[in-house]
């Protein structure tokens, strides 16, 4: 059985120290950016979330994390019109759990 990778490097190109000089930034900053999410979302600061989405919003397009690219969107979304809608806090836990496991595995495959 083939386990289904969370992340993907294949927009990075074919270049081994690149591609691991890129994931070491996303591991160096993305938990920052998930911790921002995480607390402006627990303190209803719309813009805080907002600020957060945006800015993993290019990170998880580039790494092809498949399962979070339309929740963070919908994330940025809502938080920039100020919606808190009921899906809000199940999104941001979803976001915050694969970010926390794509870095996880990442550590790993790259050795960081």
């Amino acid at each position: 059985m083939t386990v289904k990778k969370l992340y993907n490097t294949a927009l990075l190109g074919t270049d081994a120290e690149f591609i691991k000089q890129v994931t070491a930034l996303f591991v160096q900053h993305t938990p920052a950016f998930c911790e921002g999410l995480v607390s402006g979302f627990a303190d209803k600061n719309w813009h805080q979330v907002y600020f957060n989405a945006h800015k993993m919003k290019a990170s998880i397009d580039l790494f092809a994390i498949d399962d979070l690219k339309e929740i963070i969107r919908k994330v940025e979304k809502n938080s920039k019109e100020e919606m808190d809608v009921p899906e809000m806090q199940a999104m941001v836990k979803k976001i915050d759990e694969t970010i926390t496991a794509c870095i996880a595995a990442m550590k790993t495959d790259f050795e960081l």
